[in-house]
């Protein structure tokens, strides 16, 4: 029989478990249902939620990937499920080191997002979701590309529609990625006053959003040496960041990324 518990008391019970034994495999085998957002979920959701946060490390990976294939065998239909699956393949998309990787995992998280807008167009974490999916798709084959197969639309109408009904979610990211997709498209469509904007606020909504900082960073440097100088600060703020700031897999990656960006932005000071 599966116990029923809170989705935090189901949390904490498998990551004491992952902490307690941190030489094997990362292997939750504690099957409690648990609420999120006033939400029943399934024993595979309370799973992959409690290795979320562990995502960077090589175990936690192996067994996120190997839950989540079992949770979508069993509940293919779940838009709880497919969101989180969804969230997975962009994460994988966006920190892949092989272009090809990269495009494989943009796509399946492309895929998982667009299934559970079909489901749950109503969801704010499926419509975000769907559209850091189609975001990590789109890097994945270069701007040009994700123009010419008409996919930016769904891009910014997803981003729009989170930012019209809950601008907080997921530390106000929403404002974090419509920032960054002014920053990174080609002319005519690049703005960088728009860039700028949206990155301010995201910061108004969470002034800790690390990669709002970082993306902000790049925006400021682009405008010449009191620009950088200030680029320079937010870099700062972002390496200083400790371990109790937010999410850890995610600071570590904003700070690899700052510690490039750096010296970059340094040369524009000289």
């Amino acid at each position: 029989m599966i116990a029923k518990t809170t989705k935090n008391q189901a949390v904490a019970v498998l990551l004491a478990l992952l902490v307690a034994a941190p030489a094997f495999a990362v292997r939750p085998s504690v099957d409690v249902e648990g609420e999120v957002g006033g939400l029943r979920v399934s024993a595979d959701i309370v799973a992959l939620d409690a290795l979320w946060p562990l995502r960077d490390r090589p175990a936690a990976v192996r067994s996120f990937a190997t839950r989540l294939e079992r949770a979508l065998r069993a509940s293919p239909d779940d838009p709880e499920l497919l969101w989180r699956a969804a969230r997975w393949h962009a994460w994988r998309a966006q920190s892949a080191t092989d272009r090809e990787q990269g495009k494989r995992e943009g796509r399946l998280a492309w895929r998982y997002g667009e299934r559970a807008l079909e489901l749950a167009p109503d969801s704010i974490p499926v419509r975000y979701w769907a559209a850091l999916s189609v975001g990590a798709y789109g890097q994945s084959i270069g701007a040009l590309s994700a123009l010419r197969q008409g996919i930016e639309g769904k891009f910014r109408s997803n981003l729009n529609y989170v930012i019209e009904r809950e601008p907080t979610y997921d530390s106000g990211s929403a404002l974090v990625a419509l920032g960054r997709y002014y920053f990174e498209m080609p002319w005519p469509k690049r703005d960088m006053r728009k860039a700028e904007r949206y990155l301010e606020l995201a910061l108004k909504v969470n002034p800790d959003n690390l990669r709002a900082k970082l993306y902000l960073a790049e925006v400021l440097a682009a405008k010449g040496e009191d620009g950088a100088k200030r680029a320079l600060a937010l870099l700062g703020e972002v390496l200083a960041a400790g371990e109790g700031s937010g999410d850890g897999p995610e600071r570590r990656q904003v700070q690899r990324l700052a510690r490039a960006l750096k010296p970059k932005i340094e040369e524009k000071t000289k």
